[in-house]
Order: C-alpha cells, then sequence, then structure tokens
C-alpha cells in the first residue's frame, strides 16, 4: 500500500488523485477491471467493489513527506513517529485531569507501549488513524477545558480540532463518542447555558452534532 500511495502521489497510476489516496474502489466494474490488469486489486475482486475514505488531512500529510524527502522513506516514518508523540502527548494530559499522578504516569506508560499502537506509527498508509484520532483528541481536551474549567476559547478550539480529525479520516469519530459519554454520563459541568440538566448538555452539543451531520452527509454523498 506505501508503494502505491507514492504511486498515487507522483500521478503514475491510471485512477486516484494526489489528494483522494484512499480511493480503493468506486463499484464501477471497467475501473476493477483496470485495477486488476494494473495490478492493485487481485483477478478474484469484487467487480463492485466499493472503499473509499475521505481523508484529505492526511494525503497533505503524505504529500508534504515527498516534496519535502522525495523518496527517502525513513522520514515519512519519522514524521509518522511525531504524530504518535503528539498523540500519546494529548492521552498524558487527559489522563491527568482523570487519574492521581501515579495512576496516570502507570497508565500512560501501558497505553504508549501498548502493541496495538505499533501499526498506524510504522505503516506509513495507516497514517490517518494517528492524524484524525490526535486532532480530535486535542479537540476532546479543549471540549473538557471549556466545559470543565471555563475556558471559553475551548469552545471554538474543540470544534477546529474536531474538523481536522474528521478531515484525517474516520477514526474521529471514535473520539466523538467518548465526548457524547462524557455528556451523557459523566460529572455535570458548570451551566454554560440558560437550560439545566439534560438541555443545557444538549446545547452544548449541538455544534459538534452539526459538524459531524455535515461531514456524514458529505461522505456519503461523495
Amino acid at each position: 500500500d506505501d508503494y502505491l500511495m507514492v504511486l498515487g502521489i507522483e500521478q503514475k497510476l491510471p485512477f486516484g488523485s494526489p489528494f483522494d489516496l484512499y480511493a480503493f474502489g468506486d463499484g464501477n466494474p471497467a475501473t476493477t477491471q483496470m485495477k486488476m490488469n494494473v495490478g492493485p486489486m487481485p483477478w478474484f475482486t469484487s467487480p463492485k467493489l466499493v472503499v473509499h475514505f475521505f481523508r484529505p488531512l492526511t494525503c497533505a500529510t503524505m504529500q508534504l513527506d515527498h516534496a519535502l524527502f522525495g523518496r527517502h522513506v525513513v522520514l515519512y516514518h519519522l514524521h509518522s513517529v511525531i504524530w504518535y508523540l503528539a498523540f500519546v502527548a494529548a492521552v498524558a494530559l487527559l489522563y491527568r485531569r482523570m487519574l492521581s499522578p501515579g495512576m496516570a504516569l502507570l497508565a500512560l506508560f501501558i497505553f504508549a507501549l501498548d502493541e496495538a499502537h505499533w501499526f498506524p506509527a510504522a505503516w506509513w498508509s495507516n497514517r490517518n488513524a494517528l492524524v484524525s484520532a490526535t486532532c480530535a483528541l486535542w479537540g476532546f481536551l479543549a471540549y473538557l477545558r471549556w466545559r470543565e474549567d471555563r475556558w471559553f476559547p475551548g469552545a471554538p478550539l474543540s470544534l477546529v480540532g474536531f474538523a481536522l480529525g474528521l478531515l484525517g479520516g474516520e477514526t474521529a469519530l471514535g473520539v466523538v463518542a467518548f465526548l457524547a459519554a462524557y455528556e451523557l454520563f459523566g460529572p455535570n459541568p458548570l451551566p454554560l447555558t440558560p437550560f439545566r440538566d439534560g438541555r443545557n448538555r444538549f446545547a452544548v452539543l449541538l455544534p459538534l452534532g452539526l459538524l459531524g451531520l455535515v461531514y456524514i452527509v458529505y461522505y456519503k454523498w461523495a
């Protein structure tokens, strides 16, 4: 997949585009047959295969790698490791808010070394998971600061974080689920609207809900 991504950026493949690298199948039998002839798809691929992900921000970071480093792929992977460190840093801040110092340190150590995390950190094509989750998690942290600390820049910054996360990939939706769980089951934060209880929680989630709705409608349409 990494080789295909590089060829896609260099526009040496008869399909896809540099900012739409995750277009593996469009449901058109003629396109699928062409991909089987060229090589990316095996002969037994369904002619009507539809696998197309919306990840323009991730594609932009991969474009940046190619523009800066050419085909020196070790530097591509170093870039992914930097994304992973930013992800772990966000987790560290989240644990610090939730746990005692000793428990936070232990939890962070286990999280950072979890063997399940090596794949997106080492596999260039899977950077989408890091870009989307990292941006969304920093957005979640901004949201918590807004809700619990009355840090009002956190409101717009949380929307920016989640928007960038969704542009990075659909993994950001998993972080949105944490935010919804926080509002549904978490402690009652300081009220930020004239409403109380459930209505207050619904009101503060409305902008993010609208963002998610726009994302899902566009994803399905495009």
